[in-house]
């Protein structure tokens, strides 16, 4: 009967490269700043009426967290979120209001018979809607108008973190850096 062995031809030394973690790191923190690069240019966008960006505190409000561990010490996260307190107004940008939003309704008064504030920019007219030309004193723009309504259909959403998230170019840059990490995972001696 045939016999079956194993014979070692040579010795290999399999280790972890200490560089790993760094390199893992350092391709987190590269995608996480693209992400927050590409929602704080999505969220500055001119979208509808609007000039698309009164105070800048939308966009400054996108951050990077992280890098950091776990708890379960398995996994490196880098996250990119917004800052609430910044801006409690993200999640109405990002989500939508009024008939574009979760209710489905159109955006009513509680308290009056009429909304009312400044739209900067291009008025609009429309039913139940009017606007006036604001005086330029104090701090008024020539392009602000004071509106009116009884009813608004409501914001569309702006979907800027979606759409960040979505980018073809990051998700490309992603997936290179790490097949490239892959291969500096193991070390062998």
């Amino acid at each position: 009967m045939p016999n079956a062995g194993l014979y070692i031809v040579r010795r290999k030394k399999i280790t972890l490269n200490p560089a790993f973690e760094a390199e893992k790191e350092r391709l987190l923190t590269q995608v996480g700043r693209l992400l927050q690069t590409k929602a704080r240019a999505e969220a500055s966008k001119p979208y509808g009426l609007g000039t698309g960006t009164k105070t800048g505190k939308l966009a400054a409000a996108i951050q990077v967290k992280g890098p950091y561990t776990s708890g379960s010490g398995k996994s490196t996260v880098v996250n990119v979120r917004v800052d609430q307190e910044m801006a409690p107004h993200a999640l109405w940008q990002e989500k939508g209001t009024g008939i574009y939003g979760p209710t489905g309704e159109v955006i009513r008064p509680k308290q009056a018979q009429v909304m009312a504030w400044i739209q900067t920019g291009q008025p609009y007219v429309g039913y139940a809607v009017s606007a006036f030309l604001r005086k330029r004193g104090k701090g008024g723009e020539p392009s602000q108008y004071q509106q009116y309504a009884k009813w608004v259909k409501g914001v569309k959403p702006k979907e800027f973190m979606k759409k960040a998230r979505k980018d073809p170019t990051i998700a490309a840059i992603y997936k290179a850096g790490s097949a490239e990490l892959a291969k500096k995972l193991i070390v062998v001696k």
